[in-house]
Order: structure tokens, then sequence, then C-alpha cells
């Protein structure tokens, strides 16, 4: 478990000094040291059956790649599903991906939706981004 936790310790930095747009949700909700690999298959079961939180933790798994491949497109699938269930984090996850185009082309009418939606649940992240680039209401 200890060696587990490790390599998780090692790849939350490394995946930090790759670049700063990547990793931004993960790095503002979730502590490396918290980072654990969870049952993949569960989590998917429980995903499929409309869970939004396994829905939102699948997609910051894809959208770090830690214990799944790296895919910004997963990570917008299960986001979008996660958010239309009003999961706020999922929300400000989905509008990071579109403000970005990051798995998805840019967008920046659909990430400020989204920002909105995770701002109004009082993600201050998603507040900041509105005020800083969402000009209309």
């Amino acid at each position: 478990m200890k060696k587990i936790l490790c390599v998780l310790c090692v790849l939350c930095l490394a995946a930090g000094c790759a670049g700063q747009r990547r990793t931004l949700v993960v790095r503002d909700y979730v502590p490396a040291s918290q980072v654990q690999i969870p049952d993949l298959a569960l989590m998917r079961q429980e995903a499929a059956q409309g869970n939004a939180q396994a829905q939102f933790e699948l997609g910051r798994l894809y959208e770090s790649g830690l214990g799944v491949p790296k895919s910004h497109r997963k990570a917008m699938e299960y986001w979008k599903l996660a958010a239309e269930q009003n999961h706020a984090l999922a929300q400000y996850g989905l509008g990071w991906l579109y403000f970005y185009g990051e798995g998805v082309m840019t967008d920046f009418r659909e990430g400020c939706y989204w920002m909105r939606r995770a701002g109004s649940q009082g993600v201050q992240k998603a507040i900041e981004h509105c005020n800083a680039l969402c000009t209309s209401p």
C-alpha cells in the first residue's frame, strides 16, 4: 500500500510540473497525499447507475491520468453526466475543459454556462473564472 501511495505522489508531482492547465481541477480539490487508486470496476458500476459522485471521480481520474489512460474526452463524458445532475465540481471541470479546449473545441459560451452553474453553488474558482472571462449574462 505504501508503494502505491508513493507512486501516486510521484505521479501527482510529475503531473503538476508538466503544466498548470491540465491538472488544475485535481490540484485544487484533491491534495496529492489523499489520492488513492479506487476500485475502478465498482466506480464504473456506480457511475453507470447514475451516481454523480462516481461520475465526477471517474472524470477526475481520466483528466489526470491516475490509474487510467489520460483522456480529456472521457473526463468530459463523465463530468457532463455528473454536471447534468448538478454536481458543482463536475460543472467546474466541464467549464474548464470548454474554456481551454481540452477534449473538445474551445467554446467560451459553453464554458461560461458551466462555470456560472458551478459558481452559483459556491465554487470560488468558478466565480473567479466567470468574473475574468464571462462578460455577458
